[in-house]
């Protein structure tokens, strides 16, 4: 078989190239060896020709250190410019100029914007407001029936006026009630109530002709998944004719 002149003529297969085993390769050794080098440094040089017109070096995929700049689509929330194979509907994507988002599951969950504020476009943070609860005047009865409510993650039910708590986390509550007397003096106790025995206590007090209202905070407090929070009528006293919840709100601090 005649020396190869171009990298075409050889062949894949190790048996198509030549010389062939019957072949005499006296005195055509160094021709072959050559020829071999040759196609060698042409295949080096189409390459570094290559590598020229990209107008920058490959980066190696198992491993590489870059010295400008990686730049990324911004992409969209169900496909974010930076994902993770095999999850390709989680990462980072900017919804806007200066503006970064943190993808899960195809939804922004956090975001950064351009004035460095932090938010929660897919309001998925527990927390809710509810206003104007029904009238309360029994003694140990809980606030219910409010009139109007704002929750984010449907964790509280107005009807019967309990907050289930949906993840485990330190969490905040307040209150505000109004009560009022027919006539006389009296008295209310309001409390925030925790599944387990945790409970957060206060009086509306001296309540003569007229109303008297009552701000309760919880503070901070650690709360396990599950565990329920209501507001109730711990005690009253006197000729209480009106006892309702004005707002009753809770979030998940962290």
């Amino acid at each position: 078989m005649p020396v190869p002149t171009a990298i075409t003529d050889l062949s894949t297969s190790a048996a198509g190239n030549s010389p062939a085993g019957s072949d005499t390769v006296f005195p055509n050794l160094d021709d072959y060896i050559r020829a071999l080098s040759a196609f060698i440094a042409q295949n080096y040089a189409s390459l570094a020709t290559k590598q020229a017109s990209l107008g920058y070096t490959p980066v190696n995929k198992a491993g590489d250190t870059l010295t400008g700049v990686l730049a990324a689509t911004k992409g969209t929330a169900a496909l974010p410019g930076i994902a993770f194979s095999g999850d390709t509907n989680t990462g980072i994507h900017s919804s806007g100029a200066d503006i970064l988002d943190l993808v899960t599951a195809g939804a922004s969950r956090w975001r950064v914007d351009a004035s460095g504020r932090l938010l929660c476009p897919a309001r998925t943070q527990p927390c809710f407001r509810a206003e104007n609860s029904a009238n309360n005047i029994v003694s140990g009865a809980d606030y219910t029936t409010y009139s109007a409510e704002t929750d984010d993650t449907s964790a509280f039910d107005g009807a019967s006026g309990v907050f289930t708590v949906p993840i485990s986390g330190w969490y905040a509550f307040s209150a505000n009630v109004t009560a009022m007397t027919s006539s006389g003096a009296g008295v209310v106790f309001v409390r925030i109530s925790i599944s387990g025995g945790g409970a957060i206590t206060v009086s509306l007090d001296a309540i003569s002709t007229g109303s008297k209202y009552a701000q309760i905070e919880s503070g901070p407090i650690y709360l396990a998944a599950g565990a329920t929070v209501k507001l109730i009528n711990a005690g009253l006293s006197g000729s209480i004719s009106s006892n309702v919840c004005r707002h009753f709100s809770g979030r998940l601090l962290g």
